[in-house]
């Protein structure tokens, strides 16, 4: 387990790309299909706080992202 784990946070991935479609976060890259950095919090299946790379990837990060819980 991780700290994250033990501390009660879900970890989650978007493998299918479904999220980052349905949010216009996909983007083409040659023949590869990427989803542009984003974080988010969600309780219960309702997103609290997103956090957007647009203006700086570091708004993304750990720090950020875990002040907000």
């Amino acid at each position: 387990m991780s700290g994250g784990t033990e501390a009660g946070i879900r970890f989650l991935s978007d493998t299918n790309g479904v999220l980052s479609t349905a949010l216009g976060l996909v983007k083409v890259d040659g023949m590869m299909i990427r989803t542009k950095r984003f974080s988010l919090i969600a309780n219960d299946g309702i997103v609290t706080h997103y956090f957007s790379s647009v203006k700086d990837s570091s708004d993304t990060w750990a720090p950020n992202v875990l002040s907000a819980l």
